[in-house]
């Protein structure tokens, strides 16, 4: 987002690399169905690292997709748990 006034970026370590493509690949649908022109966010995948770039206009826009992704990652985690 070439504009973007507010950024910010999240590294998690899940522990293993079927654990981060778990939890990134939870991530994507709330991306792709909340694509907006206020935000954008990046999901990456590193080995064990769960990599997560939110750039926004406004940081009501940064908080929104900071909670979208983090609902994700807590529901990921706990899925992750019971398997």
């Amino acid at each position: 987002m070439q504009d973007a006034k507010f950024e910010l970026s999240l590294k998690l370590d899940a522990r293993d690399s079927g654990n981060a493509e778990t939890i990134g690949s939870s991530i994507l649908p709330e991306i792709e169905s909340g694509r907006n022109k206020r935000s954008e966010t990046i999901v990456k995948i590193k080995n064990s690292l769960v990599l997560i770039n939110i750039q926004a206009l406004d940081k009501t826009a940064l908080r929104a997709s900071l909670n979208s992704c983090l609902k994700s990652i807590i529901l990921a985690e706990e899925i992750l748990e019971v398997i």
